[in-house]
């Protein structure tokens, strides 16, 4: 969760170092912004849908491992990014890596916590926003 946080709530302070760098437009770097949200927001189903899919014992470890390691692609892409357009695949990348983190833990709590969800989600939540600092 630290892992993709930093991609959603600190992102504004890459922009500048971005667009001074690369001399890109900042409404252009604002667009991975937008598409790492839309891919992590709506693909979400799917990630849950796979993590019931492959069972309580390895659906979780799977998607959480598989979020990881399109997170880390992304990471990689977008430091190395020398176009938008590479920005934008990097921002894909990463927003559906982090859409299965965020998918799989949320899930995993309510499952955890049937009693405690609202409880369990909000731990949840507050430790993917801790992940910022």
């Amino acid at each position: 969760m630290a892992l993709i946080a930093n991609l959603q709530y600190a992102w504004t302070l890459f922009v500048d170092p971005m667009h001074k760098a690369h001399n890109w437009e900042v409404a252009g770097i604002q667009w991975a912004f937008s598409i790492f949200i839309a891919t992590e927001t709506w693909l979400t189903p799917v990630a849950g849908a796979v993590v019931d899919r492959l069972g309580p014992a390895w659906g979780p470890r799977i998607t959480v491992a598989f979020g990881g390691v399109l997170v880390g692609i992304g990471w990689v892409l977008n430091a190395y990014a020398d176009s938008l357009m590479l920005l934008y695949a990097g921002a894909a990348i990463s927003g559906t890596g982090a859409g299965a983190i965020y998918a799989t833990c949320i899930g995993n709590a309510v499952k955890w916590f049937p009693d405690r969800r609202g409880l369990a989600v909000g731990m949840t939540a507050a430790g993917f926003g801790a992940g910022r600092r």
